[in-house]
C-alpha cells in the first residue's frame, strides 16, 4: 500500500509554476491608472497589495505605504484601517513581527475609533497571527475568538474560514490534534462554500501536517495530493512551502522498499526551502533549514553544519533579544490602552445611566402634573397650558427612548449619522401621532372638566340667599 502511494504521488507531484492572475491585476491597475479621487486611489492600491501579497511582499509593501500615505492625507480613516492592516500582514509574512504587532494594533485602534467592525475583524485576526508566531498560542485564539464573534456583522466567510484555519493550528500546536482537524475541516467547509481554492489549499495543507503529526503517513500524503488542484490555480506559494515541506517529512519517515528515500526527501524539502527564500518567508525557511540540517547530519556534516547556521540566522532575525523588547514594549502599551477604553467605557455607562434616569425622572414628573390639573376637580386649565406642557413630555419621551435605543442603534449602524437619523425619524413618527391622539383626549377632558367647574360655580352663585 505504501508503495503505490509513493508512486502515485511521484506521478502527481511536481514543482507548481507561479500562475498570476492576468485580467484581475490588469483592471485593478487600469482602474487605478483611471481613478482621480486619493480615497478611491487609495483602496485600490490596496486591493493590487492583496494580490502581490504571496507574490512580490516588497511591492506590496510600497503600495500599502502608498495608500496609508493618502488616506491619511485624505482622511479617509477606512482606509487607513485597511492599509495599516495590510502592511502589518507583509510584515508578518517577512518574519518581522514587532512591526507587524505594531501595525496591527494601530489598525485596531483606528477601527475602533471610527465604529470601523471589519477593520477591527481582520486585525483581530492580525494580531492573532502574531502571536501564533511567538507560540503563544492561548492568546491567539483569544483574538480569533474575537474576531469570529464580529461576523454576525459583517458576515464575512473567507474572513470566518480563515480563522477557523488558524484555530485550528494553534489547538494543533497545543497537542489537541483531533480538535484541530475537526475545526481545520470546518474551515475547509467555509472556504469550499464561496469557491476561494487558495484557503482550500491552505486546509489542505495544515490537514496534512496534523495527520502527519498523528502518525497517519497515508492520510498526510492523501491531503498533500488533495491540495494540487487548488495550488495549481492560485498563487499561494506559502501553502506551496508548507505542502512541500510536508511531504518531506512523510518521506523521511516512510521505509517502503523499491525508492531512493534521500532523494525524494531532499527534493520536496529544497522545494519548500526554495520558494520560501523566494518569498522571504523567514519562518519557513528557518523550517525547512533545521529539518535538512538534521536530515544532512548522517550524510554530510558540513551541509549539515551551513543548514544549521541557516535556521539560527533566521531565528535570531525573528526573535533577538531587541526585537523580544519591542514586542513587550508594544504589548504593554497595547494592555495601557484597552484599559483606558474600558476605563472609558464604565465612565460612559454611567453618564448614560444618569441621563436615563434624568429624563425618565423628568417625562414622569410632566405626566403627573398634566394628569393632575386634568382631573383636578377645582382648578380651571386652557388647552394652551396643556399644549405646552404636552409638548414639553413629548421631547422628555423622545429623549428617554433616545437614549434607549442608542447602544442598540449604534452598533447596528456602526454609528453612521444618515442610519440613525433614519432610526430617530422612525421612532419621531410613531410618537408624534401619538401626542396628537393623547393632546386630543386630554383637550376633550379639560372641555368637559371646565364645562363642570362652571356649572358648579354658576349652581352656587345662583344658590345664595338673595340672589
Amino acid at each position: 500500500m505504501k508503495y503505490l502511494l509513493l508512486i502515485s504521488w511521484a506521478v502527481l507531484i511536481t514543482p507548481i509554476a507561479a500562475r498570476s492572475q492576468p485580467h484581475k491585476m490588469d483592471s485593478l491597475a487600469l482602474a487605478l491608472n483611471h481613478e482621480s479621487t486619493d480615497t478611491g486611489r487609495a483602496l485600490l492600491m490596496i486591493a493590487i497589495g492583496k494580490q502581490l501579497l504571496d507574490i512580490k511582499p516588497d511591492s506590496a509593501m510600497v503600495l500599502a505605504e502608498n495608500a496609508l500615505m493618502l488616506s491619511r492625507s485624505s482622511h479617509f480613516r477606512r482606509g487607513e484601517t485597511r492599509s495599516l492592516n495590510l502592511i502589518g500582514n507583509i510584515h508578518y509574512l517577512l518574519g518581522d513581527y514587532p512591526a507587524g504587532l505594531a501595525n496591527q494594533f494601530e489598525a485596531l485602534k483606528t477601527a475602533e475609533e471610527t465604529s470601523d467592525v471589519e477593520g477591527r475583524q481582520n486585525s483581530l485576526a492580525g494580531i492573532a497571527s502574531e502571536y501564533e508566531s511567538e507560540s503563544d498560542f492561548h492568546t491567539a485564539i483569544g483574538y480569533l475568538m474575537k474576531s469570529n464573534e464580529l461576523d454576525d456583522q459583517t458576515h464575512n466567510e473567507r474572513r470566518l474560514s480563515s480563522n477557523l484555519g488558524s484555530i485550528g493550528y494553534c489547538y494543533e500546536q497545543l497537542g489537541n490534534v483531533d480538535s484541530a482537524i475537526i475545526i481545520t475541516k470546518e474551515a475547509f467547509r467555509h472556504a469550499a462554500r464561496i469557491g476561494d481554492t487558495s484557503l482550500m489549499a491552505s486546509c489542505y495543507g495544515s490537514l496534512a501536517g496534523m495527520y502527519f503529526k498523528k502518525g497517519d503517513d497515508s492520510g498526510s500524503l492523501d491531503y498533500c495530493r488533495a491540495s494540487l488542484p487548488f495550488l495549481a490555480g492560485t498563487q499561494s506559494y506559502y501553502a506551496m512551502a508548507v505542502v512541500d515541506f510536508t511531504a518531506g517529512k512523510v518521506f523521511d519517515r516512510i521505509d517502503a522498499e523499491g525508492y531512493d528515500k534521500k532523494d525524494s526527501v531532499l527534493f520536496y524539502l529544497m522545494q519548500s526551502l526554495e520558494i520560501a527564500k523566494s518569498r522571504k518567508y523567514t519562518v519557513l525557511i528557518r523550517n525547512a533549514a533545521s529539518y535538512l540540517a538534521r536530515f544532512y547530519r548522517p550524510y554530510n556534516p558540513d551541509s549539515s553544519y551551513s543548514y544549521s547556521d541557516l535556521a539560527r540566522a533566521m531565528s535570531d532575525s525573528m526573535f533577538n533579544q531587541e526585537k523580544q523588547r519591542q514586542l513587550q514594549n508594544i504589548e504593554f502599551a497595547e494592555r495601557i490602552r484597552q484599559q483606558e477604553l474600558a476605563a472609558k467605557e464604565l465612565k460612559a455607562k454611567e453618564v448614560r445611566k444618569h441621563n436615563l434616569q434624568f429624563a425618565a425622572t423628568g417625562a414622569v414628573i410632566i405626566l403627573l402634573l398634566t394628569l393632575f390639573f386634568v382631573f383636578s376637580r377645582t382648578v380651571l386649565v386652557g388647552q394652551r397650558f396643556i399644549r405646552f406642557f404636552g409638548v414639553l413630555g413629548l421631547l422628555a419621551v423622545f429623549e428617554f427612548i433616545n437614549l434607549l435605543i442608542h447602544p442598540v442603534v449604534a452598533r447596528f449602524t456602526d454609528e453612521s449619522p444618515v442610519y440613525m437619523l433614519i432610526v430617530l425619524v422612525a421612532v419621531a413618527s410613531v410618537l408624534i401621532p401619538a401626542h396628537h391622539a393623547l393632546e386630543h383626549w386630554i383637550t376633550d377632558k379639560l372641555i368637559e372638566k371646565n364645562r363642570k367647574i362652571r356649572l358648579e360655580q354658576a349652581k352656587k352663585i345662583t344658590t345664595k340667599p338673595g340672589s
